[in-house]
């Protein structure tokens, strides 16, 4: 089992602190919205989140599929549409879950960002 940080579009603060299975599966089960079940995850390069160790995953079609806003990145050059999610990796490059520390600084960088409110996904 990980520990992420799942963000869902029209989803209020925090962001959902999950466990899951460790697995490609169980990140694309996050990411995919009702009736895209095995959505394509993608990795979004953050650097102020990967200096932390730090990896974002959206839904790499999300824009493309009918999934609603969920909040913006790049101080507001582009916005992330359906769920996402916060996790870890280690030196080797496996998933691994964030750290109290982590966690700590993704949902404070989460709540900086400008947010698109909407429901649904």
């Amino acid at each position: 089992m990980i520990r992420v940080l799942h963000k869902r579009p029209g989803m209020a603060y925090p962001a959902e602190v999950k466990q899951i299975e460790h697995g490609l599966k169980a990140m694309q089960a996050l990411v995919s919205p009702p009736g895209l079940e095995g959505s394509y995850i993608e990795l979004v390069h953050i650097p102020e989140l990967a200096e932390k160790g730090i990896d974002l995953y959206v839904n790499e079609e999300g824009k493309f599929n009918g999934c609603k806003a969920s909040f913006q990145i790049f101080g507001g050059r582009d916005t992330v549409f359906g769920p996402a999610f916060f996790v870890s990796s280690n030196d080797e490059g496996e998933t691994v879950s964030l750290t109290d520390a982590q966690l700590a600084f993704a949902q404070g960088w989460l709540k900086s960002q400008p947010q698109v409110i909407g429901i649904g996904y």
